[in-house]
């Protein structure tokens, strides 16, 4: 099984290098490719190393993580961006979803929730903490309800079994442990996954998992 080849970026050399060392030795599926300490220098590292994820913080010297998302979106958009920050600014929120950032995390998420929405990210959802869900909300679309019954009626398409899915997905799941649980082949899931993205847009809009470990429910469920 291919492991996910994460980029880690900040510049408090400390925490990148406990971090690395929390995620290397919880996962199996996850590995840590290489350590920028700013943005500048993780634009180049994205050009060498082509990671599937780059794990990034905001605040930083030479280039902050919000113009190295956009830079690396540029440069790799087959990259993903995700950011891990001290900092719930609205300018700093929005201009990450802006730049292409798949979602926005806080420095004090549980290491476990952090890995899950790492595979979440890689699955194709987005990510974002509770505390600067509004803000996303707000600043993107004005109206929070709105955004809900969008997301239903998206929803309402997917047949029962694309449900569950997507649920495992938002998870955190790999497909070969989707293929598990439901008992379907690999190449089964990747097809229904397709079908998911075809019929929701998941891949080109905001997919919204809350800190909180709020998820989409199968058809049946609660």
């Amino acid at each position: 099984m291919s492991k996910i080849r994460v980029l880690l970026v900040d510049d408090q050399e400390l925490f990148v290098k406990s971090l690395k060392r929390v995620i290397e030795a919880d996962t199996e599926d996850i590995e840590v490719v290489g350590i920028a300490v700013n943005g500048a220098d993780a634009v180049s590292a994205v050009g060498t190393l082509k990671p599937d994820l780059v794990l990034m913080d905001v605040r930083m010297p030479v280039m902050d993580g919000v113009e190295a998302a956009k830079s690396i979106r540029k440069l790799e958009p087959e990259t993903l961006v995700l950011m891990l920050t001290t900092f719930e600014d609205d300018e700093y929120v929005l201009k990450a979803v802006e730049y292409g950032a798949c979602g926005y995390l806080l420095k004090d998420i549980d290491p476990s929730r952090l890995i899950i929405a790492i595979r979440a990210v890689v699955g194709g959802a987005c990510i974002f903490d509770q505390k600067v869900l509004p803000k996303i909300v707000k600043g993107g679309s004005g109206d929070g309800q709105a955004v809900r019954k969008k997301q239903d009626h998206l929803l309402e398409r997917l047949t029962f079994r694309e449900r569950e899915i997507l649920a495992l997905i938002e998870e955190g799941r790999s497909n070969e442990e989707i293929g598990n649980i439901l008992h379907l082949g690999i190449q089964t899931v990747r097809n229904y996954t397709s079908l998911i993205y075809s019929k929701t847009g998941i891949h080109n809009r905001l997919r919204i998992v809350s800190g909180s470990g709020d998820r989409v429910p199968p058809r049946g469920e609660g």
